[in-house]
């Protein structure tokens, strides 16, 4: 297992981590600490991957690990601090102590962009310090990209307002003084979690013309496919990811060796957890599928396919609002707090990787687990 850090790191909790820095040190769980990875079969190198062909993962440092089979889990890059740079516990739990900081000594701050990440974040603020003006900035005249309902962006915007957060919508930043990290430099296509998406004492300007002052800003613009596959395959990886088949094999017949999963892959439309848990058991059980019958395409009308799940959010706004879509129906608010819970899902994704305990060993050929 290739890995940069040196710990599984619950990232759905990050815009509640960075406001309450106790909270977000328990999204951190070293590897060390994992019964299971510490199997004598089991190898973690912590390093950076800079590219794949179809025989080699090449690292950063340029030595080339051979493979028979391959699981690209590299998930999106977002730019910090909702991205984490950090390689190590220590510097994680520096970052958020630093991050958590910044905030608590602003008191004008701004979240630019209003995507899923932006929205929890303005709300997660707000509600540890209701006594600062937090304003949410977005381009487009809703709140929330994708395949969701005006309904359940009219309930964010509303739930957002009752909080006391400032939305200003259909305004582009056209402006920063100081500005943040080049998001758009093309050398951290990789590595977007080490561009900086903060600045101190700023100035915006939106394209109205407007000016707004800010002691903290921070852009949340979405996240990025990472460019890593160097395959002679036309189309494979675009913006959504790597294009796959069902049984989370890439979408080429040339190379039937190579998995991808999770965010990583264009696999939904919308990048969920449980989806990419989902997909990585799939993957897994191919994989072992394939082995066992000798090679990658000796298995073929046994391998399994993973399900098209319907686009689903569930958006915790602070601790005392939440939405949720599933499909096209729009859950009311108690049928949602079924699902909110309040360590933001860490125990549930705990316990379905087997995170503090070792995992019964199976069939690659038994029922399929559901998604959490």
């Amino acid at each position: 297992m290739i890995d940069r850090r040196d710990g599984f790191l619950h990232y759905i909790g990050m815009t509640r981590g960075l406001t309450a820095p106790d909270f977000g040190r328990s999204l951190w769980i070293p590897y060390s600490t994992v019964p299971w990875l510490q199997h004598p079969q089991i190898t973690i190198r912590q390093s950076t991957v800079d590219h794949i062909t179809d025989e080699y993962v090449v690292l950063d440092n340029g030595e080339k690990l051979a493979f028979d089979y391959l699981m690209v889990a590299l998930g999106v890059g977002r730019h910090a601090p909702i991205g984490v740079g950090a390689q190590t516990q220590a510097d994680y739990e520096k970052m958020l102590c630093e991050t958590y900081a910044s905030i608590r000594a602003a008191q004008n701050i701004t979240v630019v962009g209003a995507g899923a990440v932006g929205i929890e974040l303005a709300a997660d603020v707000k509600c540890v310090f209701p006594e600062k003006n937090v304003q949410l900035v977005h381009s487009r005249q809703q709140v929330l990209a994708g395949p969701f309902s005006a309904e359940l962006r009219d309930r964010v915007e509303q739930a957002l307002g009752h909080m006391g957060v400032e939305v200003v919508l259909g305004q582009r930043v056209v402006g920063q003084t100081p500005t943040s990290g080049d998001m758009d430099d093309d050398s951290a296509a990789r590595l977007p979690e080490l561009i900086q998406a903060t600045a101190t004492d700023a100035e915006l300007t939106l394209a109205d013309g407007r000016e707004l002052r800010s002691d903290w800003v921070v852009r949340c613009l979405g996240a990025r496919a990472r460019p890593i596959l160097r395959l002679p395959s036309k189309g494979l990886t675009d913006i959504h990811g790597i294009r796959v088949k069902a049984t989370m094999q890439v979408d080429d017949a040339r190379y039937p060796h190579i998995y991808a999963v999770g965010d990583a892959c264009a696999h939904s439309a919308v990048k969920l957890a449980g989806v990419a848990m989902h997909n990585g058991f799939v993957a897994a059980r191919n994989i072992a599928r394939c082995l066992l019958m000798g090679d990658p395409h000796a298995a073929d009308s046994l391998l399994e396919l993973s399900p098209d799940f319907p686009a689903k959010i569930l958006l915790l706004l602070g601790r005392s609002h939440c939405a949720m879509q599933v499909g096209e129906e729009l859950w009311d608010e108690a049928r949602t707090r079924q699902y909110v819970y309040e360590d933001m899902g860490l125990a549930q994704c705990v316990d379905a990787l087997s995170l503090t305990r070792t995992p019964v060993a199976s069939s690659p050929f038994d029922q399929l687990p559901s998604p959490v």
